[in-house]
């Protein structure tokens, strides 16, 4: 089984993955990631403010990543915009 890597990003702290975790294919490694995005997002956004960018990077082992989930969010603080 192929074995798969998550680096992820909570804002500028980097969480390197040097062990990864074996799926049957990218489809599943990409359902994974989703997860673990999710899971940031529900640890790390109730104390955040601004801007913030979650990401997961998925890799097989190569130098170039697979694919990769980004999940912005934005705190904008007075009346809200006309433009919506």
């Amino acid at each position: 089984m192929p074995r798969y890597y998550f680096p992820s990003w909570d804002g500028d702290h980097f969480v390197p993955d040097e062990e990864g975790l074996e799926y049957q294919g990218v489809e599943q490694a990409r359902a994974a990631a989703i997860e673990s995005l999710g899971e940031m997002a529900r640890d790390s956004l109730p104390r955040a403010s601004g801007e913030h960018v979650l990401k997961v990077r998925v890799k097989d082992g190569g130098v170039k990543p697979l694919l990769e989930l980004r999940l912005t969010f934005e705190v904008i603080l007075g009346p809200p915009s006309s433009a919506n």
